[in-house]
């Protein structure tokens, strides 16, 4: 169920038990809960997928870690020299202000 079609349930059912009663008014409700339910299971559904690849992701990335330490030690190194001769040339560009 997309977040679009359950907004035009919920903005259809406020509109409709404006003028409901007794039965109509629990028939509607009954059907409202349907479609929040339905809603609620497709949202556990999607969480679930992303739970499931990000779990994939980080066993992959443990097992890269493992298999090739010094090269990732050295991606690392890399990385942190990038970011202190940044920090660096940002810090002697703002004293020169």
């Amino acid at each position: 169920m997309h977040t679009d079609t359950l907004q035009e349930h919920i903005n259809n059912f406020v509109k409709s038990t404006k003028t409901l009663t007794g039965d109509e008014l629990m028939h509607a409700k009954a059907t409202f809960n349907k479609y929040v339910e339905s809603a609620t299971h497709s949202l556990d559904a999607v969480g679930c997928s992303i739970s499931e690849r990000a779990k994939t992701s980080v066993k992959a990335s443990n097992e890269y870690a493992h298999a090739h330490p010094w090269r990732l030690a050295a991606i690392s190194s890399g990385i942190l020299l990038i970011g202190l001769g940044v920090s660096r040339i940002k810090k002697n560009k703002c004293s020169n202000c």
